[in-house]
């Protein structure tokens, strides 16, 4: 059985992933927290959890860009599973 795992940018792979070829899809986007970080949480008695932002937090992904090649690359019997935030719950569902 040949495995190809693909590391990057999806916008910028999934235009050259042949149709029906994926078995699974397992992505884990960026979860647009800018808008509701407040920095670092206090937890008592341990130390603060870090919430520091990186780039990707700060540009929000819109799903919808994606579906289309997600329809088009996955195997009829094939699977996605996408790690969300609840704040994306409802722009992933």
């Amino acid at each position: 059985m040949a495995y190809d795992l693909r590391y990057g940018d999806c916008f910028k792979l999934l235009d050259d992933i042949p149709d029906k070829s994926v078995d699974l899809i397992l992505t884990d986007p960026p979860y647009n927290i800018a808008k509701y970080s407040t920095g670092n949480i206090d937890l008592p008695g341990r130390s603060a959890l870090n919430n520091d932002l990186a780039d990707w937090d700060k540009t929000e992904i819109e799903p919808r860009e994606l579906l289309a090649n997600f329809k088009r690359i996955i195997k009829p019997k094939g699977n996605s599973f996408i790690f969300t935030t609840y704040n994306q719950i409802g722009k992933w569902h």
